[in-house]
């Protein structure tokens, strides 16, 4: 499984090939209401350190660790020509455990607390910035020292009600793993559905079902 969102039909479907993805079949996935400090964010390591190693190759030649990426406005991929963020998204061994999603700006808003660079200089990404389709919140993401910390996506009626919310805290990490996250899906209403971590099982990553955090 891996990690990105992907919506199919904006607020009326939201699948999540984009922040979960399995190797065999795309999941399902929508979004969360959440508030954290920065420093909350800090003290659960969400941050590069020194001893991090960057874009580097492990004796395979697959990526491995953190490695640079470029994104644009909407912190969609980009070339770094066109970019005005930079960030880091974590590889295991080749495997792309968390994939920045392509979000089409067709009928989409921003709105956005990331201080952004130049198109072809671009600067860490950092805050928040939420995304609107036709007027519904569609994804509300928080960024941290270029690394996402809570990302959360939205499923809406054609009332513009809100029917289902998944969200992805990777300030609550699997015993400290890198790359794994506490994962919360709710319906209607509010009503818990499903509380998981994201992590490597046995042979891939996957959903593994843990107690609910408050």
């Amino acid at each position: 499984m891996q990690v990105s969102f992907l919506i199919a039909n904006p607020c009326i479907f939201i699948s999540f090939p984009s922040y979960i993805r399995t190797m065999k079949h795309l999941a399902t996935i929508t979004c969360l209401f959440f508030i954290f400090s920065f420093s909350a964010f800090s003290q659960n390591k969400i941050t590069v350190k020194k001893a991090d190693t960057l874009n580097q190759y492990n004796p395979k030649h697959q990526k491995n660790g953190f490695w640079v990426v470029y994104l644009d406005s909407m912190a969609s991929p980009t070339d770094s020509a066109k970019s005005v963020f930079y960030a880091y998204q974590y590889f295991d061994n080749g495997f792309a455990v968390y994939i920045y999603q392509y979000k089409g700006r067709k009928k989409r808003s921003l709105s956005s607390t990331c201080k952004s660079g130049e198109p072809g200089k671009p600067i860490l990404l950092e805050g928040n910035m939420k995304i609107y389709w036709k007027g519904d919140i569609e994804y509300d993401e928080t960024f941290f020292n270029g690394k996402p910390v809570i990302m959360n996506a939205y499923r809406c009626n054609r009332e513009h009600e809100i029917v289902m919310h998944e969200f992805l805290n990777f300030a609550i990490p699997y015993k400290n793993e890198r790359g794994t996250f506490y994962y919360e899906k709710r319906g209607y209403k509010e009503e818990v559905l499903q509380c998981a971590f994201f992590r490597k099982g046995i042979k891939n990553y996957d959903i593994q079902p843990t107690a609910c955090k408050k």
